[in-house]
């Protein structure tokens, strides 16, 4: 089973594309006489670039398929036309220059149509026209009391689209309008004292249409953050995951060591919590739980956060370009702190003296570890006390690469098998991995000089655990055998079809909760993926083309479960390639729980679920998916 740090193998698709331009002639039946027929010429396009430029929006990124005419002012004649390519780029050819003042416009559907000025020359270089291109649709609607059904006015309404925010009140009547808004995904947050925050996520902005949005008392919940001695802690960051809903907020102590945390929905049970202070102990995940009492708008809870030290030292290297032998200061060293190599650890990095300092230290015993690009990393256990400091240095010397060939039974390399450092006197703190390439070779850089072991994983095959890097040998060969429950053409898990689907609780970027035992009488897919994993980008295309081709099917729920770890640059991935369907990322919306449960060893890695709550299919490509789910939309079941 894959647990919370083991790597997840990627799939492997090879796609052979093959584009051919054909022209075509007709010929007519030739005539009596006994001359030859009098051959047509094919049509030469213009190749005269008159105007050249780009269209875009307000992030910078092209706007595709815009349709570009260049028009003369004295006659209003269009010169020429074109569409604008998936860059935003356009190019305005002609027979022969033209002189004289002319206008381009650039028009696409949902945006304000732009007319840009411009002189034309017979000589000299085409002009540039590069033009950022506005939305044109509205976002207006109604808010209201739910319980009275009275409209509320001066509640604030916020939409962001994409890196763009949108922000009106509504006024005496509840109303409300949103000019200017673009295409797309548009996320929408509606707030008013007294009321629980209202957010929701629209896919096409553009089919939004008249919104009306009822808002329910909030929920209050005041907190205080002290420490051992129950003296308040100021400057304490507060984030809070409500449940069932699963909203993140943030908020900070004041100098009381209180907060509040507002808008939550009145029958919010829960909140998971996460303090981070930079002279405390401040918690790596979210694990601080508090439960709200039934039926009471407003609660109050203490949180106890411990004294930290303070680790400090200097780190110096000594290397083969340097001029001497002696240590040196080594700028821009990481070191880190705890038994493996947690993302949210306190860490630091060392200055052009080679110095560094890290806060928030928890007390007892700890494990330090140095990594410097281009040498051997090195790690300290010591022992930390609260509000004291302790002294770490390192030397740090060059490191060793480690090198070899991942291969399967019969010799072939393997491509993209994910090698990855699991154990280094007794901790897992290394973060070393590589990739193999099309040959199967693969390069550890920076290794540590002693033993430490490494796993091994590749998409269809048995993985390879903690295989042991000794500290005199530097070139390995890895032999995988193919996993008896899986070929490298078709992805399966430990749960196969006709099993009972395990149940999940996930939640998803725009705030939906999903729980499977809810979606009985529906058909479900799972996809988990990643933005890193090349064929699971690959299918992509075959899953939007699902999502439209069975848009207006209410008994379908796609939800893509993401592996990645940054979430913004998820959702601006989505986003981009207008994947118009659920998605989940991260702890906090289930990802993994669920990864885990469904027992997934690599992506892609794709579930149907059928109404009754058996797995009809598992598969590595859209297209089986696809197949499984026409299958069961159409049956008389």
């Amino acid at each position: 089973m894959r647990t919370k740090h083991q790597p997840i193998s990627i799939g492997l698709v090879v796609a052979l594309t093959a584009v051919s331009l054909f022209g075509t002639r007709s010929f007519a039946d030739p005539p009596a006489s006994a001359d030859p027929p009098e051959e047509t010429k094919p049509e030469v396009a213009p190749s005269v670039l008159l105007v050249e430029g780009q269209a875009y929006n307000f992030s910078g990124g092209g706007i595709e398929d815009a349709t570009v005419t260049l028009k003369l002012k004295s006659d209003q004649s269009v010169i020429a036309e074109t569409k604008t390519t998936g860059y935003g780029d356009f190019q305005l050819n002609a027979e022969k220059r033209i002189a004289g003042e002319a206008t381009v416009i650039i028009a696409k559907q949902h945006y304000v149509t732009a007319n840009i000025d411009v002189t034309l020359q017979l000589d000299g270089a085409a002009p540039f026209v590069d033009h950022q291109l506005e939305g044109a649709i509205n976002l207006e609607g109604t808010v209201l009391d739910k319980a009275s059904q009275k409209p509320l006015a001066g509640a604030k309404i916020i939409a962001k689209s994409g890196y763009k925010d949108y922000e009106t009140e509504s006024d005496a009547k509840g109303a409300f309008k949103l000019d200017g808004i673009v295409p797309g995904w548009l996320s929408v947050k509606i707030t008013a004292k007294g009321y629980a925050d209202h957010e929701e996520r629209i896919r096409e902005a553009e089919n939004a249409g008249l919104q009306s949005i009822q808002l329910s008392p909030e929920r209050i919940v005041k907190l205080t953050v002290v420490d051992e001695n129950k003296a308040p802690i100021p400057r304490v960051v507060v984030e809070a995951i409500d449940s069932p809903y699963r909203k993140y907020r943030q908020t900070t102590t004041d100098a009381k060591g209180q907060a509040r945390i507002e808008g939550l929905d009145f029958d919010c049970d829960a909140l998971t919590l996460r303090l981070t202070h930079a002279t405390m102990v401040s918690d790596v995940e979210f694990d601080r739980k508090i439960e709200l009492p039934v039926g009471v708008p407003e609660s109050e809870h203490e949180l106890v956060m411990a004294a930290a030290g303070v680790i400090t030292g200097k780190v110096t290297s000594v290397s083969p370009e340097y001029t001497t032998r002696e240590p040196v200061p080594a700028n821009g060293a990481r070191i880190s702190i705890g038994a493996t190599a947690q993302e949210g650890a306190p860490k630091s990095w060392s200055d052009f003296e080679g110095l560094y300092e890290i806060l928030g230290v928890p007390r007892g015993s700890v494990v330090v570890t140095a990594h410097l690009a281009g040498h051997a990393p090195e790690l300290r256990t010591v022992e930390v006390k609260a509000n004291e400091k302790t002294t770490v240095d390192f030397k740090l010397k060059p490191g060793r690469s480690i090198s070899g060939i991942v291969k399967d039974e019969d010799g072939k390399g393997i491509v993209e098998t994910y090698i990855t450092a699991t154990e280094w006197r007794g901790h897992a703190t290394l973060g070393l991995a590589a990739m193999s390439n099309a040959n199967g070779a693969f390069e550890i850089l920076d290794a540590p000089l002693d033993a430490f072991s490494v796993s091994v994983y590749a998409n269809g095959y048995t993985p390879l655990l903690d295989q042991v890097i000794a500290a005199d040998k530097s070139e390995y060969t890895f032999e995988l055998k193919v996993d008896p429950r899986a070929s490298a053409s078709e992805m399966t898990a430990a749960i196969k079809a006709g099993d009972t689907a395990p149940d999940f609780s996930m939640t998803t970027i725009e705030g939906t909760a999903f729980k499977l035992a809810d979606l009985r009488g529906k058909v479900v897919v799972l996809d988990f993926w990643a933005t890193w994993c090349g064929p699971c980008i690959g299918e992509i295309p075959g899953m939007i083309d699902m999502q439209k081709t069975f848009a207006d099917r209410k008994d379908l729920v796609i939800i893509s479960v993401s592996l990645d770890t940054d979430e913004a640059k998820l959702k601006s991935f989505v986003e981009e390639r207008k994947m118009k369907w659920h998605h989940v990322f991260g702890d906090a919306g289930g990802a993994n729980k669920t990864a885990d449960a469904y027992g997934v060893v690599a992506i892609p890695s794709m579930f149907v679920i059928d109404p009754e709550g058996k797995v009809a299919a598992s598969a590595g490509s859209a297209d089986a998916v696809k197949s499984a789910v026409t299958k069961l939309l159409n049956s008389d079941g």
